[in-house]
């Protein structure tokens, strides 16, 4: 995540970021890159957050980890679509491959770092419009496409 975070550094970028320990000390780094910040999660307080994001969000861009917190990894959660859906602003996915690194198995998502020097390559898809008349089913069938981009 890491080196997506720092691509939007200083780019009029907002970020979703737990309410977790670790979700502290991404916010202390983020808030020195310039994001405004939104503390929330699925697991915690994500109603809350959804609704605060479609009332104020109006930067340029809106980072959101979309299989949460707690995972399971790479299950796309619903929130980052419904709120493309509600503003009307295109969703973009964003996949990292980090060539050399430490993986930390015991953790949810694997957690990857970067050993230095790594070559690290961010890709970024179409933008992806979700029609504000989508249904929960059509979002739901959305999410799963997105899945097996991610």
């Amino acid at each position: 995540m890491l080196p997506v975070w720092s691509f939007f550094a200083f780019k009029n970028a907002s970020a979703v970021v737990s309410q977790s320990k670790d979700g502290e000390i991404l916010s202390s780094l983020l808030k020195k890159w310039k994001y405004k910040l939104y503390r929330g999660s699925s697991s915690k307080g994500g109603s809350e957050i959804l609704n605060q994001i479609c009332t104020e969000f109006n930067n340029d861009y809106l980072l959101i980890t979309p299989d949460g917190p707690r995972g399971p990894a790479k299950q796309f959660k619903a929130g980052a679509a419904v709120i493309c859906q509600r503003k009307q602003i295109p969703l973009v996915l964003c996949s990292v491959k980090i060539h050399s690194k430490k993986q930390f198995n015991k953790s949810w998502d694997s957690f990857q770092f970067p050993l230095p020097f790594s070559k690290i390559e961010i890709t970024f898809s179409d933008k992806i419009n979700i029609p504000r008349e989508a249904t929960r089913e059509d979002i739901t069938q959305l999410i799963n496409v997105f899945e097996e981009k991610m």
